[in-house]
């Protein structure tokens, strides 16, 4: 037993290591287009703006926002999903020439509130820089992902149900003559209680992400959403709980009885699931599937080992431990196995590991499940140990099989029941962590993506004496894109340049400078739609002023291109 737990712990690591070698994934819910496009430059103004997601998405309140080149807002009517749950549509009225920002917010799927901002001109782009307007665009469309009351009621939810559904799966099995005990009851109990309180606290929070508000009127928000819908189905197994405990004894005393139970728990993981990263990503059916079977595996281990702990008599500990051992290193395996493919489907690299929440988080993650398999082979070895004992000091009893029974029931002394009983409430601390890990990788956004990155307009902007210099690629990206460079001076009055020449180098590489040719589109600016960036990186841009034949005026500025 020990060796096979010791291949599992190293199976686990080099199936995490795996991923360093993994292909990309797809992402959760991300703008993957855009009707006007980002930084494009219109003859005629559009009717309506549209916006395409990678994956299905659910609008909310003020979900698309448009404001003019004043900054100032343009009253929109309501947004809508006429062309498929991954699009939101809304009509525009009609646009006079200038430039104009867009800011949108949504839920994508999984749960998590996403947003951004981008611009478009119509005719001539403004004079006037378009940083500002996109912060007043993006607004609150930056939306938090719930802070800690998301993370604990994220745990809690999961949690309670896992030692609810967990304990009652493992009762029948493990101590059939204990099921209908008080203690049994109030563990029950406690399950539903923390699982109800858990997911109300969820709904709240992200109530407050959506609304800014934790107040009971915004849930309504929250059921308007797919996850949301599915956050409110974990309440039906709470509310249902108080009947099922006081059935208890018949539940788990009848083939059908048990069968019942099982398809409830099967049901109550599929709602888990349903709300959240399994139904999105590349191999939605497989990670639905592998989420449904983690949980599953995951409640099972922790139902058995609270059995265990506080319920199994002193005295069969050993022997009800023993018959566990099988189930328990195949529920391991199930776990690491279904954690792997899940971890696969999320990260697109190794480095996500440490550069992003999700992936720090399934570091603790992996860490703990290691010490767990560690603790647990200290039990199995125990375990081991007292039955060898036994044996070779019932040497009379060898000769029938009614005698090896003897055997196998017979209990040790004490002292090996204590440490077993030690180990035991070890393994059900480590799974407590755990799922808090687990929560903690539920509230993240996936660090996965679809293809290259989704480039955005970037400015950067420089300042010489009363003169600024600011700059924008719509978008900020390589191969060709349009770019706008604008001299102003923040008191309103400033001599025109008679010349403003622009050249990028990209120091790490050694490349440049690059003269990109820009024509004049009004005072002090200069625009092109061929600035070209062969590579992506922090482009370090020059931007010279020349006033007159002596005088020029030379600003430098860094901007990130992907």
């Amino acid at each position: 037993m020990r060796s096979a737990v010791r291949r599992l712990t190293l199976v686990v690591v080099a199936a995490f290591c795996g991923l360093a070698i993994a292909g990309q994934a797809f992402a959760h819910a991300s703008l993957m287009s855009s009707d006007p496009a980002d930084g494009a430059v219109l003859e005629v103004a559009p009717t309506e703006i549209v916006l395409r997601f990678t994956e299905p998405v659910d609008p909310v309140d003020d979900s698309i926002r448009l404001l003019d080149g004043a900054g100032a807002r343009i009253q929109l009517g309501e947004v809508d999903q006429a062309l498929g749950s991954d699009t939101m549509r809304i009509d525009v009225p009609e646009l006079a020439d200038g430039t104009y920002a867009v800011g949108w917010s949504a839920v994508s799927a999984d749960s998590h509130p996403i947003g951004g901002a981008y611009v478009f001109s119509v005719g001539e782009a403004s004079n006037n820089p378009g940083a500002l307007l996109l912060a007043q665009a993006r607004g609150s469309s930056d939306s938090s992902d719930g802070g800690p009351a998301m993370l604990l009621g994220r745990w809690a939810s999961a949690t309670g149900l896992a030692v609810l559904l967990g304990v009652f799966m493992a009762m029948g099995w493990l101590a059939p003559d204990q099921v209908g005990s008080r203690r049994v009851g109030r563990l029950l109990a406690s399950g539903a209680v923390l699982a109800g309180i858990g997911t109300l606290v969820m709904i709240a929070a992200q109530s407050s992400v959506l609304t800014g508000s934790w107040a009971s009127a915004g849930w309504t928000d929250v059921l308007d959403t797919r996850s949301g819908r599915w956050w409110f189905a974990r309440l039906v197994p709470v509310a249902l709980a108080p009947a099922a405990i006081r059935l208890r004894s018949g539940l788990t005393s009848v083939r059908r009885g048990r069968v019942a139970v099982g398809a409830a728990s099967m049901a109550t993981f599929a709602v888990f699931a349903a709300g959240g990263h399994a139904v999105t990503g590349r191999w939605v059916t497989v990670g639905f599937v592998v989420t449904v079977a983690h949980l599953s595996a995951m409640a099972l281990w922790l139902g058995a080992l609270v059995v265990l702990a506080l319920v199994v008599a002193p005295q069969r500990l050993m022997h009800v431990a023993r018959s566990f051992a099988p189930a328990a290193l195949a529920t391991v395996a199930v776990l690491a196995a279904t954690g792997t493919v899940s971890a696969v489907r999320q990260l697109s690299s190794v480095n996500d590991l440490t550069d992003t929440s999700y992936g720090r988080w399934l570091i603790v993650k992996l860490v703990v499940v290691v010490v767990v398999i560690t603790i647990a082979a200290v039990s199995r070895q125990t375990i081991g140990m007292v039955a060898v004992t036994t044996a070779s000091t019932s040497d009379a009893q060898v000769g029938s099989l009614h005698d090896q029974a003897s055997i196998s029931s017979s209990e040790p002394a004490s002292p090996p029941r204590h440490r077993l009983r030690r180990t035991v409430v070890a393994e059900i601390a480590g799974i407590v962590v755990v799922l808090v890990a687990t929560a903690g990788m539920a509230a993240s956004t996936p660090p996965i993506a679809v293809g290259p990155p989704i480039p955005v307009t970037a400015s950067a902007s420089a300042i010489q004496g009363e003169r600024v210099a600011q700059l924008e690629l719509a978008p900020a990206r390589t191969g060709g894109t349009t770019m706008h460079v604008v001299i102003f001076s923040p008191g309103g009055t400033l001599d025109k340049a008679d010349e403003i020449t622009v050249s990028a180098s990209l120091p790490d590489q050694g490349l440049g400078p690059i003269v990109i040719d820009v024509s004049p589109a009004g005072p002090n600016h200069v625009t092109t739609d061929q600035a070209v960036f062969p590579v992506a990186g922090t482009w370090t841009v020059v931007v010279t002023a020349r006033y007159g034949e002596f005088d020029q005026v030379v600003f430098t500025m860094t901007i990130d291109v992907v």
